[in-house]
């Protein structure tokens, strides 16, 4: 039950879309102000990545 290097790199793209999903509007809160909203999208399409590669290495 080893990933291969496309489940890594999947996971991998998928922490760093989540990742961006936080880090989008740092500018507006570094200078005091409340983010007006959420990327939901970016988190829940990098989680669905995520969970895709790792849903591929458990089937093997």
């Amino acid at each position: 039950m080893l990933a291969e290097k496309k489940d890594i790199a999947l996971i991998i793209t998928g922490a760093i879309i989540i990742l961006i999903s936080f880090i989008l509007d740092f500018k507006l809160a570094t200078n005091g102000g409340i983010p007006d909203n959420y990327h939901w999208e970016l988190l829940v399409a990098g989680e669905l990545i995520g969970l895709w590669a790792f849903i591929n290495i458990i089937k093997r």
